[in-house]
């Protein structure tokens, strides 16, 4: 049972990496290139003519009277979403069989889950940007049944969920340690502070 489950957490995390490395090279590929955040604009005046109507007034509303800023945005969020996937996901994989580094696991899934946030957000523009959709059947014979965005959607909120079960750990131990806590201390004191409650007789 125990290699069935690491089988698969090593297989999770591998996919975790692939697709940080898509944010990453698309991120940096935007870096390079530099022309990114002044062409935006005018690629999205021509979605918007195509996207879904309530998302077209928002691209020419919101986006496209600050398309450098969202530019240079995009370009960050990719890289550094990519960076911490990528990071997180060897970190795992490095400690995955000791004993010692399932604590250390537990503090990346918040990294992780931020990064695959970020990524998710982005992922469902570009799909609404593009007009994609998640129809089995695609428009012709010779398309794709779902673009690489869609699907990215699909596999960052498999990531955001299974990060944020990670986290319910850490948040478990909080409270209970906040109970711990203020089961020592009696509030209510003549003088307005809280006072150690004496230990009861064994």
């Amino acid at each position: 049972m125990q290699q069935r489950v690491h089988a698969l957490s090593v297989g999770f995390l591998l996919v975790q990496i692939l697709v940080g490395y898509e944010w990453f090279a698309s991120g940096l590929t935007k870096l390079v290139h530099g022309d990114f955040p002044a062409g935006l604009a005018a690629d999205l005046h021509e979605r918007a003519q195509e996207a879904a109507p309530w998302y077209g007034h928002f691209l020419r509303g919101v986006v496209i009277p600050h398309a450098s800023g969202f530019g240079y945005a995009i370009e960050v969020t990719e890289l550094l979403a990519g960076v911490v996937l990528m990071a997180t996901a060897v970190v795992g994989l490095s400690v995955l069989r000791r004993e010692q580094g399932r604590r250390l696991c537990l503090w990346t899934a918040g990294p992780t889950a931020l990064a695959a946030f970020a990524g998710l957000v982005l992922a469902i523009n570009f799909v609404l940007a593009n007009r994609m959709g998640f129809s089995p059947v695609a428009s012709d014979s010779f398309d794709e049944g779902i673009s690489l965005d869609a699907l990215l959607v699909g596999i960052q909120l498999v990531l955001l969920g299974v990060a944020l079960a990670s986290l319910s750990p850490l948040w478990a131990r909080e409270t209970q340690a906040g109970r711990h806590a203020g089961a020592l201390y009696e509030v209510g004191s003549p003088t307005g502070q809280a006072t150690p409650v004496p230990p009861r007789p064994q």
